[in-house]
């Protein structure tokens, strides 16, 4: 027998690697994580939107003061010393960054569902961690909780608050002294400022950080970016800014447990609602702001 000689059924298959069939989509990375956990973006988005959020802090804060002045021929030391106009101005300036977060996140999640097709389709409230609270959705009996313990926690840090003692004043209250300007405040603070914070904290950054170095450093980490994050506005008083680290970490671990941003946001919208209440009842409905100044 020729050694030489091939046997045809041992012979490769010259098809082998030509099937026309599609290739199999690559697996998801993260489908061993929960869903909460399993959003679109990565650590670079993160770095991007630092940048992005800069420049319009920058562009769309200052913009409101450039066109006020000029439509009311003033100096901006002159707009700055009005007690009306400047906290008026600075919350349409405040809507105005908010409102450009909305929608950058609106864009970017978007853009990362066409690029990654092996992520669930599903809605921007969704993918950004507006989740329901229980497996066959949100009862009114968990709203309930969340907002109580929203108001719980308010309440516990407006009595760490007195223990601590007066502070020094802050930028936050010289320029809220006005009616119109606290009135302007509560409005920005109960409608729009729980919504953006926890769409920012608790819905794009918590799920990178956790699913990166674990639960409880995300917790903790975006607890504590969360106080700094105000630092600005409470300047000076370094106190309340450790209580709001510990009002963000408060947060973000019921954002964890429930794994919703919506536990989150109603528990924000009670914390902020309890502490204008009081502060209505502190200044007698808005009429006596002796107390504040």
């Amino acid at each position: 027998m020729d050694p030489f000689d091939h046997n045809p059924e041992t012979q490769p298959d010259a098809n082998i690697g030509l099937s026309s069939e599609p290739l199999p989509p690559p697996p998801d990375p993260y489908a061993a994580l929960p869903p909460d956990l399993r959003v679109p973006w990565k650590g670079a988005d993160l770095a991007v939107f630092i940048l992005v959020y800069a420049g319009m802090t920058v562009v769309l804060g200052t913009a409101p003061f450039f066109v006020t002045a000029l439509a009311l021929h003033k100096s901006f030391d002159a707009l700055k010393n009005d007690s009306v106009l400047f906290p008026a101005i600075a919350v349409i300036s405040q809507v105005l960054i908010s409102a450009g977060t909305i929608f950058y996140f609106w864009i970017l999640i978007r853009v990362r569902r066409a690029l990654s097709p092996q992520q669930p389709p599903e809605g921007f409230w969704r993918t950004i961690g507006f989740r329901p609270l229980g497996a066959s959705g949100t009862t009114a009996g968990q709203v309930f909780l969340c907002l109580l313990a929203g108001f719980g926690l308010s309440m516990a840090v407006t009595a760490t608050s007195l223990f601590i003692g007066k502070h020094t004043p802050t930028p936050f209250d010289e320029a809220f002294q006005t009616r119109i300007a606290l009135i302007s405040l509560i409005l920005y603070g109960i409608l729009m400022a729980p919504l953006v914070e926890e769409m920012m904290f608790r819905g794009f950054l918590y799920p990178v950080v956790a699913r990166r170095f674990g639960i409880v450093t995300g917790v903790l980490f975006t607890g504590i970016l969360f106080g700094l994050f105000h630092a600005l506005q409470l300047w000076g008083a370094w106190a309340l800014v450790v209580l709001l680290m510990g009002v963000g970490v408060a947060l973000t671990w019921v954002r964890a447990r429930t794994r919703s941003v919506l536990a989150s946001f109603l528990m924000h919208v009670a914390y902020n609602s309890t502490l204008f209440v009081g502060l209505l009842i502190q200044t007698k409905g808005l009429t006596d702001l002796t107390h504040i100044r």
